[in-house]
């Protein structure tokens, strides 16, 4: 816990966190781009799939958002079921089984997405919710980055 003393630290804080949260934005945006996508395409009504996006320090290792976050490699474990209902949802969950530190860099992001009845789900509609789930969940990943890096 920080212990705030004067107005001027405080502005800092705020600033700060404020732009932390402008950055880890943009790795949702960068991470929704990549998985949806591979969501809509899926042949598959019910089943799982794995696929990975590597080397992302190559592409982004010159952006803010990669130095705040400096994500190298993410697993993406979807599991989609075709139930019955009239909407389609959907979960995503940080699970940092495979996921370590190298270094200063994230290595194995993974992420579990489970979907419901994904073809009822309208494709803008599925952009921003993907997008709201990744950003909550890039956010504990930033957390437990910020915990667990070496210092």
């Amino acid at each position: 816990m920080i212990i705030i003393v004067k107005e001027s630290q405080y502005n800092n804080i705020l600033d700060n966190t404020q732009n932390d949260n402008k950055l880890l934005k943009k790795w949702a945006s960068y991470i929704t781009d990549i998985v949806l996508p591979k969501i809509i395409n899926l042949d598959v009504l019910s089943g799982e799939d794995v696929f990975t996006e590597k080397n992302i320090e190559v592409k982004l290792g010159k952006y803010d958002f990669f130095k705040l976050l400096p994500i190298n490699s993410i697993i993406f474990n979807i599991i989609i079921k075709d139930e019955n209902k009239e909407e389609g949802s959907v979960n995503i969950n940080f699970s940092p089984y495979w996921t370590y530190i190298n270094g200063k860099n994230i290595i194995d992001l993974e992420f579990d997405i489970e979907l419901y009845s994904p073809k009822k789900i309208d494709n803008s509609i599925l952009y921003s919710t993907v997008k709201a789930y990744l950003l909550k969940e890039i956010e504990k990943v930033y957390d437990w980055y910020k915990e667990n890096k070496e210092k």
